[in-house]
């Protein structure tokens, strides 16, 4: 998104996370006017097209973030034929929710919860708390499947949930608190494997 808008990306890394928990907390939901503000606040100054097209990208990064693992929607699909309750619980931007029923998992998810929407976010207690109940059941009924960023799964834990790490052995993010190196609890490769953890 720097290089579209001709900023130092350094500079723009730097102004970028460090507003954006704005968005996941749904404090803003105009991603046009974020984009300005905080761009302003570091007194960056591209151009008008520079952030069109700065958005553009940005709305292809969206549409990237809700292609699902392969294995994803068959696993979701046989939850289901368990009769077993499904629910997801996402720190994310504004645009995810507005687009999520038409993604291929939108259909497969009794329950959601997105952080923009909630006001919480993944480690707060009461973002797993409105998951539990939206869903009809216990937190301690309840498995949480995470890839271990923010502090989820500790959040998990703490909400009285069973939490799972699906470790895919992939690159780990740097600008994110990964629990993958000091995680002692259940630990999957994807998410099919948590088939196993049905009784």
């Amino acid at each position: 998104r720097a290089g579209s808008m001709d900023l130092p990306a350094v500079a723009f890394r730097k102004a970028w996370n460090g507003s954006t928990g704005l968005l996941f907390a749904g404090k803003t939901t105009d991603t046009h006017q974020f984009f300005k503000d905080i761009l302003a606040k570091n007194e960056l100054s591209p151009s008008e097209g520079g952030i069109q097209k700065a958005l553009q990208i940005w709305e292809t990064f969206i549409k990237s973030e809700l292609v699902p693992y392969p294995e994803s929607a068959d696993t979701l699909k046989q939850f289901k034929g368990k009769g077993l309750k499904t629910g997801l619980i996402s720190n994310c931007y504004p645009d995810i929710p507005k687009v999520w029923k038409d993604c291929e998992l939108g259909g497969l998810i009794d329950y959601a919860v997105f952080s923009c929407v909630a006001g919480f976010q993944k480690p707060d207690k009461e973002i797993y708390d409105l998951a539990s109940k939206g869903l009809g059941v216990a937190p301690g009924a309840c498995f949480y499947i995470g890839n271990g960023y923010g502090r989820e799964l500790w959040g998990a834990t703490e909400a009285g949930m069973a939490a799972v790490l699906v470790d895919r052995n992939e690159p780990v993010f740097a600008d994110f608190t990964w629990e993958g190196n000091t995680w002692e609890g259940l630990r999957i490769r994807n998410l099919s494997g948590a088939m196993g953890l049905i009784v």
